[in-house]
């Protein structure tokens, strides 16, 4: 009888969890690009992961790349992005992450700054001659 009672209660919990669960933001996902006088950032965005690769001008990879955990959660149009330890999936940060307009992606990180990143691969087109 005690775990009828209870039931309600559980059922509430569970459909708490699952309406703020991650949501993998599909548009977002894959690989990008932040171009700078120097040379270039790679980032990929996965599911769970964010992998930021610098490079020199000639696009030679300049040290280790960093890798975030992270859970991305929709807000307002954009999402949050949740930086978890790698130990034990922990919030650890928070940051935000915006499509703009123009096709690029705004990516905003606690430690890392404000970021404006162009889908890669993604080469301007050539205007038509009238």
């Amino acid at each position: 009888m005690r775990l009828a009672a209870s039931l309600p209660g559980l059922l509430f919990a569970c459909v708490s969890f699952v309406s703020t669960a991650a949501v993998v933001p599909q548009e977002a996902i894959g690989k990008w690009v932040e171009k700078g006088d120097a040379g270039s950032i790679g980032w990929e965005l996965a599911a769970e992961q964010i992998i930021i690769s610098p490079a020199d001008a000639a696009g030679a990879p300049q040290g280790e790349a960093s890798k975030l955990d992270v859970l991305y959660q929709a807000h307002n149009g954009g999402w949050i992005i949740v930086l978890r330890s790698p130990e034990s999936g922990a919030p650890i940060g928070e940051g935000a992450m915006q499509l703009v307009k123009d096709g690029s992606l705004l990516v905003m990180l606690p430690g890392i700054g404000e970021h404006q990143l162009q889908r890669a691969g993604a080469a301007a087109k050539p205007k038509a001659k009238q």
